[in-house]
């Protein structure tokens, strides 16, 4: 019988087959090494910010009205996405802005400045994005809908590395 194990940092979190106590052994291990590289130098800024605002935001809104304007609770499986996402979210990127849209779904938000934003709205299957980001010539406008799956669309990734740039 295989053992799955699922590790909740971004360095391991395709799982393993391994089977057996020597399995079982080595997985502990690479808990642990995740442990201590969830709390490194490299880990600990801008993705650990947003993580613990993702955290605080997701506590506030377990019932619906959790906002006093009708918005529902937080969707569990949106809160997966983006928790998963920003455990990815390469440490130089800027800490986006968490918020949770009147749906339940959570979402991200980058401001570099006037015109420079990134906007993406994590669903349980689905991201919805939009950014813009001025050049020389006009503002360079795209938005669309991607496959969520604990990755940022290659579109919002270079958006985003561009922001500051």
């Amino acid at each position: 019988m295989a053992l799955a194990i699922h590790y909740p940092y971004a360095i391991l979190d395709q799982g393993t087959q391994g089977v057996g106590d020597d399995a079982r052994s080595v997985a502990k291990a690479l808990v642990s090494v995740e442990k201590s590289f969830a709390r490194s130098f490299f880990f600990s800024g801008n993705s650990q910010t947003a993580l613990a605002e993702l955290n605080d935001l997701a506590a506030k809104a377990v019932v619906d009205d959790w906002d006093g304007e009708g918005g529902k609770k937080y969707s569990q499986a949106s809160y997966r996405q983006t928790a998963q996402m920003l455990k990815k979210m390469p440490w130089d990127w800027p800490s986006p802005e968490i918020d949770l849209d009147s749906d339940g779904d959570f979402s991200m938000h980058w401001n570099g400045g006037p015109a420079r934003r990134v906007t993406l709205s994590i669903g349980a299957d689905k991201l919805s994005y939009a950014w813009m980001n001025p050049n020389p010539r006009c503002i360079e406008r795209n938005y669309g809908v991607a496959e969520a799956n604990g990755a940022f669309p290659a579109t919002i990734s270079e958006a985003i590395s561009r922001l500051n740039a």
